[in-house]
């Protein structure tokens, strides 16, 4: 009864992910071991500020942070991304391609849609490469990490 119990839980309310790379730095190290609530958004949908576990296809899986959610409104002005007129991003870099329209300044999070961002931008893929991600392909959201990779 027990393994079923294991396997119940495993299957639909919680899962595990390994952090690879350094795209969520310092936040997550590459090695690092996170848990998923796969369940947590059929009660309260992903937020800003939210890590979610998602796919773009297939074999390909991801763990990002939310900067803007559905009906948000985006702007890249000198180097920085706004998102309803506040300033979301510290470090200066190019993300006219958040936007996916070429000289398009600013533009309203469609509905369904969420743009994420690594914490390590200089070294992340992420909405300025994929675009938005579809509510469809959000996994999940991490809610702890249960093991840390040591660093010598």
């Amino acid at each position: 009864m027990s393994l079923i119990i294991i396997i119940f839980i495993r299957s639909f309310i919680i899962t595990t992910y390994a952090i690879e790379g350094q795209s969520m730095e310092p936040t997550f190290q590459s090695g690092d071991r996170v848990i998923i609530n796969l369940v947590e958004d059929i009660f309260l949908p992903p937020d800003v500020g939210d890590i979610i576990f998602f796919k773009l296809n297939d074999n390909d899986t991801f763990v990002k942070r939310i900067i803007a959610t559905p009906g948000d409104y985006i702007a890249v002005h000198q180097e920085h991304v706004y998102v309803n007129g506040e300033k979301v991003t510290k470090q200066a870099a190019d993300y006219s391609s958040l936007l996916k329209v070429e000289d398009m300044k600013e533009q309203i999070v469609p509905k369904k849609c969420y743009i994420v961002l690594g914490d390590h931008l200089t070294d992340s893929i992420d909405s300025r490469q994929f675009g938005c991600v579809k509510e469809k392909y959000i996994l999940g959201k991490v809610i702890d990490t249960y093991w840390h990779k040591t660093t010598k």
